[in-house]
């Protein structure tokens, strides 16, 4: 069972980012990517140059420091709601008003697990 979900989340990760049955090579070196569907002007399949395809494949490869984790909700960047969820090492305001109470810490948050870094 754990293999199974193991295999298939390898499938998941390691595939193309164009599947192999949509590409084709011509006799004169050309190219030839199928599209899934076809365009409102009745085009199916896409003609390049080896080096134009390559080009355009690796404008689709994300840089290395690019974060590809996009969140949604109020996770996203610009939600009205995120200061109010986020902290960033923020103290909290209680119920009392005070910032984070006695300890400094967040209400959900007791010393002992602060210390072993479980809670954060």
């Amino acid at each position: 069972m754990v293999t199974l979900r193991l295999e298939r989340l390898c499938r998941y990760v390691l595939r193309p980012p164009l599947a192999q049955d949509r590409l084709r090579l011509r006799s004169d070196g050309r190219v030839v990517v199928a599209l899934k569907t076809a365009w409102h002007d009745g085009t199916t399949e896409l003609v390049f140059e080896p080096l134009e395809f390559l080009e355009r494949l690796a404008a689709m490869t994300p840089r290395p420091e690019l974060n590809l984790i996009i969140c949604h909700g109020v996770l996203a960047p610009r939600a009205q709601w995120r200061r109010s969820v986020v902290t960033y090492g923020r103290l909290m305001a209680d119920a009392t008003g005070s910032a984070g109470g006695a300890t400094g810490l967040p209400p959900r948050c007791d010393r002992a697990t602060a210390r072993a870094g479980v809670g954060w």
